[in-house]
């Protein structure tokens, strides 16, 4: 057992340093200004912003963290939402739920004239910044919407507490454990594709920083029948429930599904669902 355990730890271990140093050599060659990069990475963290380039995509975005330069290298460049899940095909129907600073929406959107993608996050710094990064890049085909997808109307927090804005945790009012807290609004997923008239939705995204158990567990049968796929980081780490409960509960619900575990990080990892009959 002890010899097992050893194995799967140094494998791990070997996984986890050649992503990051494969994570180094993407940086280096998709993204540009290069000292830019660097600084983000290395320099003092301040509340400051920059502009940084996609070369191959011709795409810029405003970023804040390190984190968010990681996001749009995870979204274009390594594709995970394309590897772990499916092509974006022109002519979709996609909803983008924690649309971070914008990178999921401007990747299914850019060089898709006929996709239409409805987006929602709650985070008012994040928000600006999808915003004017969907200005930056003039993309016309995306709606932004400033509010949290929940189990619920009305409004909830999100827990501050770790300093990385794509990394906050949706609560309900009144629930402890949030050392800092900023109060948005919230609607049911059921009252988004109701009030925005979807009937059909090709594509779901979802990384909610571990909401995605009480948006999915709390949508009606009606709403989820309206969806042919779904594709989202999964969140193990942050509520009493596992990715193995949406892959049981979306499979009851007429699913296949798969998922594959975060390379770094055992808690994290992506799932795709996609209805059986298509």
């Amino acid at each position: 057992m002890t010899i097992k355990l050893n194995n799967h730890h140094y494998i791990r271990t070997v996984r986890k340093y050649r992503y990051y140093l494969l994570s180094m050599l993407e940086l280096i060659i998709h993204f540009s200004p290069l000292n830019r990069i660097i600084r983000i990475f290395t320099g003092p963290k301040k509340d400051l912003t920059s502009i940084i380039t996609l070369r191959k995509w011709g795409l810029s975005f405003e970023v804040r963290s390190a984190m968010d330069v990681w996001s749009v290298k995870e979204t274009f460049i390594d594709q995970f939402y394309t590897r772990y899940g499916c092509p974006v095909v022109n002519g979709w129907m996609v909803m983008d739920i924690g649309g971070g600073i914008g990178d999921f929406s401007i990747f299914a959107s850019h060089g898709f004239p006929d996709n239409k993608v409805y987006t929602f996050e709650p985070y008012p710094g994040s928000f600006n910044l999808l915003v004017g990064n969907l200005r930056r890049n003039w993309i016309t085909n995306v709606q932004a919407f400033q509010e949290a997808i929940w189990s619920s109307d009305g409004r909830l927090v999100l827990d501050t507490s770790t300093g990385e804005p794509v990394q906050f945790i949706s609560r309900e009012l009144g629930r402890d454990g949030a050392n800092e807290n900023v109060s948005v609004p919230c609607i049911s997923f059921k009252v988004a594709m109701d009030r925005l008239g979807i009937e059909h939705c090709d594509l779901l995204k979802i990384d909610a920083e571990g909401a995605e158990y009480a948006i999915l567990f709390e949508a009606p049968d009606a709403a989820l029948l309206k969806i042919d796929r779904i594709v989202m980081e999964y969140h193990d780490a942050i509520s009493s429930h596992t990715h193995a409960d949406l892959i049981n509960f979306l499979q009851a619900k007429g699913f296949h599904v798969k998922a594959v575990e975060n390379a770094v990080h055992p808690e994290l990892g992506y799932l795709f669902a996609e209805r059986r009959a298509l």
